[in-house]
């Protein structure tokens, strides 16, 4: 009997430290773009950050939201282009810009595409290797009129199926 009650607490202390080292779980929570035309869960609070770029067609806003938890990067960004600009290029035209614009600004390899839609809405799925091969950023692209809606998730190329990645990509939505 003492055999079985030290083989079951020592169990328990194994089973006990293991989990105590084990990565923290997420505090999954919803966040909703300020004009309310989208959502998405969020792992932790997001930060804010608002960059302007110039660019032929004049100054880009971009609005992203993002937050890191362990080696995870999880970033929610909007940006409203000139309407004549998406009329010019059209829908395609925009998506495949940034696209480009992903695997350029990254100095990556684009390694997967596939066309998307939502609520009628098209869209990208991108994945994006990193120059070193060992990082992938994932990324849904989707433009809404006038405003191209993007949601990454980047890290090491290992974690890039784990359930919090495709939990975190499946939960946009647009409103």
């Amino acid at each position: 009997m003492k055999k079985l009650t030290f083989a079951i607490t020592a169990l328990l202390l194994v089973t006990f430290i293991l989990s105590a080292c084990a990565p923290s779980t997420p505090d999954w929570r919803e966040f909703i773009g300020p004009d309310g035309d989208f959502s998405v869960q969020m792992p932790a609070e997001p930060q804010e950050q608002v960059d302007e770029y110039d660019t032929d067609s004049g100054k880009i806003t971009v609005h992203m939201n993002g937050t890191t938890v362990g080696d995870m990067d999880y970033i929610t960004a909007y940006s409203d282009y000139p309407a004549e600009l998406v009329a010019a290029k059209g829908i395609q035209g925009i998506l495949n810009d940034a696209r480009d614009g992903a695997v350029t600004n990254t100095k990556g390899e684009l390694v997967a595409e596939e066309a998307i839609e939502m609520n009628g809405n098209p869209g990208l799925f991108l994945q994006v290797g990193s120059p070193d091969g060992k990082g992938l950023a994932q990324a849904k692209l989707f433009l809404v009129g006038n405003r191209l809606f993007q949601i990454f998730v980047a890290g090491p190329k290992d974690n890039a199926d784990s359930e919090d990645v495709q939990f975190y990509l499946n939960s946009f939505t647009l409103r």
